[in-house]
């Protein structure tokens, strides 16, 4: 666990737990009560695990002046940030190969620092939030009783995928335009491709503010994914 150790140090977290199995670490990302966050760390000859044993779940909510949304938030950061980390509600887990050590660490941290430094009262979050719901009830008046929401399907390649709502074999996620997201719609789309029947897939794309960076994103999904953007379901639904 030495090399584990440097290597965690290097990127500005702490070990304690030295000598037992789970390497417990500390990270420099810390929530709005003082408490940092943290999460353990295994590691094999050939395999590196991590996980946090719900810990940052239950400091993320206490934080939150409306601590059932906690999960939802969550899950969201996670579709923003890496397909590497999992989330069952409670837990957050990241399973990679050794070689993949440091970016595995660092896909943990990324997402501590963003739940950490999360703002409640951002306007722009609570916009998004208002976004999803409306969002929400203009797919109900489509689907009814049959739309689902908060999805994790199987690819080919045996990865799990999360989308924001689910109708049939219709999978439909909502971001920002960032090609970052750009990036995981596609991965998640081709891995799904010619493995789930009669697949569709769209996704509600926020043009409010950046024409330019949607317009560029759209274009590079349109030949999987049907683009919806936001401002058309906003106007429909004011």
């Amino acid at each position: 666990m030495s090399n584990v150790a440097s290597i965690i140090q290097s990127l500005g977290s702490e070990c304690f737990d030295k000598d037992k199995e789970w390497l417990g670490v500390t990270t420099p990302h810390f929530f709005a009560d003082g408490r940092p966050s943290t999460y353990y760390i295994k590691t094999s000859k050939d395999r590196v695990w991590i996980r946090d044993v719900g810990l940052n779940m239950r400091m993320f909510a206490d934080n939150l002046p409306m601590p059932d949304k906690a999960r939802e938030i969550i899950k969201r950061q996670i579709n923003q940030t890496s397909d590497s980390i999992l989330f069952n509600g409670t837990e957050l887990q990241i399973e990679a190969s050794i070689a993949e050590l440091k970016p595995a660490i660092s896909a943990m941290l990324g997402l501590l620092s963003r739940i950490t430094s999360y703002c409640p009262s951002s306007s722009e979050e609570q916009s998004f939030d208002e976004v999803v719901t409306k969002i929400k009830g203009f797919l109900f008046l489509q689907y009814g009783s049959s739309l689902e929401q908060n999805i994790d399907v199987l690819g080919a390649s045996g990865a799990k995928h999360h989308f924001a709502f689910k109708a049939g074999s219709k999978f439909i996620d909502v971001c920002e335009p960032t090609s970052e997201n750009t990036g995981k719609l596609l991965r998640k789309g081709l891995d799904l491709s010619n493995f789930v029947e009669n697949l569709s897939l769209q996704v509600f794309m926020d043009d409010r503010e950046k024409s330019k960076v949607f317009k560029r994103e759209a274009e590079i999904l349109s030949n999987l994914y049907a683009v919806t953007p936001i401002s058309r379901v906003l106007n429909l639904t004011s």
